[in-house]
């Protein structure tokens, strides 16, 4: 009798043991971070400006500190390599976001074409502004050319016209100071 006794409390012993490691098997797969890719991220590639756009499923877009309908610029960050500085990129966010936000449907994305970036500047001329053109595509549909003009530092002004030619938009100087 107390040999079958001990075999009970032995199967009994380890089927136990097995059913713990079965669990704890379970609850370590069920707590992995999920893998990018398998639906739980939606990325693409924005073919204008070249950038990878994430948009993970049921997470909402960063907004802190931004106006909620601000919209999403890409390829921005190229206009730095042509002479821009920090100041500057910010003002020319700040005249897309003006013309976006006069508009019936204010845009929700800005895509500025790498490989279309160009400078123009006369060193002869002391007084000649600097210009940097470039295309630009909003909510990737219509395509605009964008000139940002600046004298100083702490300046720009954005002038978007259409493939025509005909001017679209025109903010202004607009300074830091």
């Amino acid at each position: 009798m107390r040999l079958a006794n001990r075999r009970y409390l032995l199967i009994l012993g380890c089927s136990l043991l097995i059913l713990l490691i079965v669990i704890a098997a379970l609850l370590a797969f069920r707590n992995q971070p999920k893998v990018p890719g398998k639906n739980s991220l939606s990325q693409h590639v924005d073919t204008f400006s070249g950038e990878t756009v994430s948009n993970p499923k049921g997470v909402a877009p960063e907004k802190y500190g931004v106006s909620p309908n601000t919209p999403v610029y890409l390829g921005f960050d190229k206009l730095l390599n042509y002479g821009l500085t920090d100041i500057q990129l910010n003002l020319v966010k700040l005249a897309f976001y003006k013309y976006s936000q006069s508009l019936a449907k204010p845009l929700g994305q800005i895509s500025v074409g790498a490989n279309t970036i160009t400078t123009q500047h006369d060193p002869t001329n002391p007084n000649s502004n600097f210009n940097i053109l470039f295309k630009v595509q909003f909510d990737e549909k219509a395509i605009y050319q964008a000139n940002v003009e600046y004298a100083g530092l702490n300046d720009a002004r954005l002038i978007i016209t259409t493939q025509s030619g005909n001017k679209e938009y025109d903010s202004g100087t607009l300074d830091s100071n």
